[in-house]
């Protein structure tokens, strides 16, 4: 679609942070900004009415309106991560280029934990960042964990991914 175009879609909701969600379907994601806390759960089929928008490199539903909910609470089936939990694996891994966007990727990072959402792999001059999320982490700040995630952006000035996170261990 075309930025600013209204659009509907339908999808599972994936995963949740303050300002948004994750949508999928079979054939891609697409996160669906809420500017607040959303109304929605994971595992619910959903479909949304809002406008389009690439926001730095994130193709998102903007203003939207939750046309209808199933209420579903089952767990969604995840694609398989790709796996970053080497530094030379995260240190190669390239996305989110902002004149070229495209689905978010669903990724497995394993790195210390700081200032309650920021993960550092290994010696790595770029980090990943939970993004506005749900979830307190602060008692992990300097444990070694792995998460699951949707990379939904890159921010290049400060070198860090943007997650939204599905587990953490």
């Amino acid at each position: 679609s075309e930025e600013g175009a209204s659009v509907e879609a339908t999808g599972t909701v994936m995963a949740m942070c303050t300002k948004g969600f994750i949508m999928s379907d079979s054939v891609a994601s697409i996160y669906v900004y809420t500017e607040s806390k959303p109304t929605v759960a994971v595992g619910n089929k959903v479909t949304v009415k809002g406008t389009f928008a690439n926001h730095y490199g994130t193709l998102q539903i903007a203003t939207p309106e939750i046309v209808s909910n199933d209420n579903s609470t089952a767990k969604p089936t995840y694609p398989n991560p790709v796996d970053l939990t080497s530094q030379s694996a995260y240190d190669a891994y390239q996305t989110f280029d902002v004149n070229n966007p495209s689905t978010f990727p669903f990724v497995k990072i394993q790195g210390t934990l700081s200032k309650d959402r920021y993960i550092t792999v290994g010696s790595s001059t770029k980090q990943s960042m939970f993004n506005y999320s749900v979830n307190d982490y602060s008692a992990l700040n300097g444990a070694v964990l792995t998460t699951t995630a949707y990379i939904i952006g890159y921010h290049s000035t400060n070198k860090y991914y943007q997650l939204i996170e599905v587990s953490v261990e």
